[in-house]
């Protein structure tokens, strides 16, 4: 196979006009060259193809271009192919370590509905939590369910996409003004399912605009707390940036997690 770098673009725009029917004389007006030039090109297409005429270079050239498609089609594939292996990785991973902290919410959660004043200790504990977070980039976060999802305690994380704390916290912001439309109707639609079914917990991808207007990829796994009629009351949750991740895919499907995701 020829390298394509011994093969410029001026080559390649020349057997392509000739390719459109133009002549030597048609390609030199079109390129703004002299018709020897063109010529003294079509000499070195020969060499490079090994043809002995310029139809047997053309018929070559037309091979060498189906041979390059077909190599960077074959290159993509195996790069999208890796990239949701790695996406598939880091969410295995990122599941087993938001388990344990799972767990560590529901026991939070049942000491206050008991009113058990163990929860200071749980709090001890949920800060330690909060720290580890912290080192990998992870939001956590708590609020009451529905009304506006009012946040009652979010991670310093957030401050990485340019707001405060204090501006969930004090309700001056809602996650969901910075959600974009197609993310926030999914999101929605998720979690309503999951309410409906009973679940404790689920999982949803959203984009959220950062400050600085950018917008970044997020995992996000809430777990909801429900009262003794069964009914979701408050919610702890914790939200991971994957934006990296999900430009090497097309991120559409982040949209759609997958059965055993939600």
């Amino acid at each position: 196979m020829i390298d394509e770098n011994l093969l410029p673009a001026r080559l390649q725009t020349i057997v392509e006009a000739a390719l459109r029917g133009l002549s030597d004389k048609g390609i030199a007006a079109e390129l703004n060259l002299s018709v020897h030039t063109i010529d003294t090109h079509w000499r070195r297409l020969r060499d490079i193809f090994q043809a002995a005429n310029r139809a047997e270079t053309i018929a070559k050239y037309l091979a060498w271009r189906h041979e390059q498609t077909l190599t960077t089609l074959q290159r993509e594939v195996e790069e999208r192919r890796m990239a949701e292996e790695r996406l598939q990785e880091a969410n295995e991973r990122l599941t087993e370590a938001i388990k344990e902290r799972d767990k560590l919410y529901i026991q939070v959660a049942e000491a206050a509905a008991q009113q058990n004043w163990k929860m200071i200790d749980e709090r001890e504990r949920l800060v330690k939590t909060e720290m580890a977070a912290e080192a990998s980039g992870t939001i956590l976060y708590e609020g009451e369910f529905g009304g506006g999802w009012r946040k009652y305690w979010v991670t310093r994380n957030m401050e990485q996409l340019g707001y405060s704390v204090e501006d969930f916290v004090s309700g001056a912001i809602r996650v969901s003004e910075l959600i974009p439309a197609e993310d926030l109707v999914s999101t929605f639609s998720l979690t309503n399912r999951a309410v409906e079914r009973g679940d404790d917990s689920v999982v949803t991808y959203y984009r959220i605009r950062a400050a600085d207007g950018s917008l970044r990829w997020f995992r996000d796994r809430m777990t909801l707390i429900r009262d003794e009629h069964g009914q979701p009351v408050r919610y702890f949750g914790a939200g991971t940036d994957v934006t990296e991740l999900a430009e090497r895919l097309d991120s559409s499907f982040l949209l759609h997690p997958r059965p055993d995701e939600r």
